[in-house]
């Protein structure tokens, strides 16, 4: 039987972890780079994951180690960080001699110097639908499923658009693992408007400390929220982005329904852990992809006027 991918994941907080404790399970052969506290952590207990919705436990024993060799192969490498981190992140890969390096994490500006930094022939790109808490080292998961996982799938795509051997062989690879992954031609754009949807969303949870039960209270505010993505999108298609994907149509149906399935999809667990905990640990990185946004927006000369309304309640 041929041996599974070896597989490095670099980053090792919610969704690193999530990575690497499903891949483990699924039978990849796992090494992980952490530092810091975290990595006290793994040595101490390894990966414990536990699925907020089912309850169910995996507990990973995997390979860690604190920094990468040159010589250091592997078929694939995650890096999972947040937008801060990512240039940091890319000096540590920078020179490694794997062939494949996929990069999960939110992205307004574009590719260009990622893929200069570290090989256009290298990169790949993608977004992890899943997320979750850490709690005294269990994390505590979920990964988008059903009707959610329309908006929201984990999706993966190569730099040219084109679907290559190796990505059909990494979108195996997270398939084996329960990530129900998508593959995009345009994964570029796709994250474009992925920002575009999450920035008002954090801008409405900031109302209410990132209490997202509080916010499904609030017409007012997922009223604006819905207006502020409207207009995002707008600037996208002003610079010259088509919509994508085609579900995120649903925001030009009319308010009220819009408002009505906010206000159910943010009075749950889901929202808890899709949205609400993750925008409390991750103020740094939605300001600076709002900082990078603006510049779409004064390219695209738009007027953004539910945004800034809704940015100025911030707490």
């Amino acid at each position: 039987m041929k041996a599974k991918e070896k597989i490095l994941v670099i980053g090792a907080g919610i969704i690193g972890s999530i990575f690497a404790g499903k891949l483990g399970k699924a039978g990849y052969d796992v090494t992980v780079l952490s530092r810091a506290d975290r990595l006290k952590q793994l040595l101490e207990k390894g990966i414990l994951l536990r699925n907020r919705i089912s309850g169910e436990e995996i507990c990973e024993k995997v390979k860690i180690i604190e920094s990468l060799q040159a010589n250091d192969i592997y078929d694939f490498i995650f890096i999972s960080v947040q937008a801060t981190q990512i240039e940091e992140i890319t000096s540590i890969v920078k020179g490694n001699a794997s062939k494949n390096i996929v990069i999960f994490s939110n992205n307004v500006t574009g590719y260009g110097q990622i893929a200069g930094a570290l090989g256009k022939e290298k990169v790949l790109f993608g977004f992890p639908a899943a997320g979750g808490s850490n709690d005294d080292g269990i994390i505590n998961y979920h990964i988008s499923t059903g009707f959610i996982r329309l908006f929201q799938a984990t999706t993966i795509g190569e730099p040219s658009g084109k679907t290559t051997k190796r990505l059909i062989r990494l979108n195996k690879i997270l398939a084996d693992s329960g990530f129900q992954p998508k593959i995009s031609s345009n994964m570029e754009v796709w994250q474009k408007y992925h920002v575009a949807v999450i920035l008002p969303i954090s801008r409405a949870l900031n109302c209410f400390d990132s209490d997202n039960y509080e916010l499904s209270k609030s017409k007012i505010i997922l009223k604006e929220m819905i207006l502020s993505t409207r207009e995002l999108f707008s600037a996208l298609k002003k610079c010259g982005y088509k919509l994508t994907p085609w579900i995120l149509h649903y925001y030009y149906l009319p308010s009220k329904i819009l408002i009505n399935s906010y206000q159910r999809i943010f009075n749950s667990k889901l929202a808890e852990y899709a949205y609400a905990k993750h925008n409390k640990i991750g103020k740094d990185e939605n300001d600076l992809l709002d900082k990078q946004f603006e510049k779409l927006i004064a390219q695209s000369k738009s007027i953004t006027e539910s945004y800034e309304k809704l940015k100025g309640r911030r707490k």
